[in-house]
């Protein structure tokens, strides 16, 4: 159900963002107040992220019953209690760090913006042994009484060759 309602929702978006009201909505300056906005606290994100910090990590997830987050083909979390999860299966790893290449963010409605950026990100543990990888993310970010959060999101990374 959830293929098909981002299949449905994504013609939708598409259309608000492009549609000729979409263009007026924002001021220049409102569209940047909200771009730096969620750059800063994509920001945040990503130093809570490299302090492999993940209790402090769930807090820019929003607990909302239509969070969703697809990875290579498949929608596979639906909650932030998965998201926990993912976090936690990754405390091995004491070294954390991603950086995101040129992020570019979209406001798309009041409270609603989306952001798309490719990035890096590795994970070591102790004795030096980790794993790298590189890939493309969107996040759809939605602002609450508490900040910015994630409603959702995809990323993807290229198949490691042989």
């Amino acid at each position: 159900m959830t293929r098909h309602f981002l299949l449905a929702a994504f013609p939708a978006l598409f259309l608000v963002a492009c549609s000729p009201q979409a263009s007026t909505v924002w001021s220049a300056d409102r569209a940047k107040a909200i771009g730096d906005s969620v750059r800063g606290t994509l920001d945040a994100y990503a130093g809570r992220l490299n302090a492999a910090d993940r209790d402090s990590l769930i807090r820019f997830y929003a607990d909302d019953p239509r969070f969703s987050w697809a990875a290579d083909g498949q929608v596979a979390t639906h909650s932030v209690a998965q998201v926990r999860a993912q976090f936690d299966a990754l405390a091995g790893f004491k070294r954390w760090h991603v950086e995101y290449q040129n992020p570019a963010i979209v406001p798309l409605a009041p409270g609603l913006a989306s952001l798309a950026t490719e990035y890096r990100m590795s994970l070591g543990d102790s004795t030096g042994k980790g794993v790298a990888f590189t890939g493309a993310l969107t996040m759809l970010w939605t602002h609450t009484p508490a900040g910015w959060k994630i409603l959702g999101g995809h990323s993807s990374s290229p198949p490691r060759l042989p």
